[in-house]
């Protein structure tokens, strides 16, 4: 699998330099939609570069299907559960009528809209506080730029 991934990620590279070599000779270029990078091309060499970046991204993500594939033979395969045998640990466990307390929170970004969510008023801070301490390191690297 990992050869599979190295083979992805040389696609992906060559379809870049591809796309760089491109924009040089004047065949293409880059711009921005809203926030959004877009190449445009005239011509074979930036072609070549957007279908070899395509054809590395998909490489990658059929990658582990295919090590599945080849790695089990699904007519013999019986799985076995390695844990089967351990006895649970009481005190690493503790007690299991005891219910855990879960919360979680969140911070989307789209563009400058922030959308807050959290399972309770404290996770949502938390997640306040991450987007506001977001939003000072950005201008301060706007502004040291």
């Amino acid at each position: 699998m990992l050869r599979t991934f190295k083979i992805g990620i040389i696609f992906i590279i060559s379809g870049f330099a591809l796309l760089i070599i491109s924009v040089a000779l004047g065949e293409g270029g880059f711009a921005l939609f809203f926030i959004f990078p877009v190449f445009y091309t005239y011509g074979p060499i930036g072609a070549a570069g957007i279908f070899l970046v395509i054809l590395g991204i998909m490489i990658m993500f059929f990658a582990p299907f295919f090590h599945i594939a080849a790695a089990h033979d699904f007519e013999t395969y019986e799985y076995k559960n390695p844990y089967a045998e351990i006895p649970p640990d009481e005190e690493y466990y503790g007690d299991k009528n005891k219910k855990k307390e879960v919360s979680y929170g969140g911070l989307i970004l789209i563009g400058p809209i922030p959308i807050i969510f959290g399972s309770d008023k404290r996770a949502a801070m938390y997640a306040i506080v991450t987007g506001f301490l977001m939003l000072i390191a950005l201008v301060l690297l706007l502004l040291l730029a």
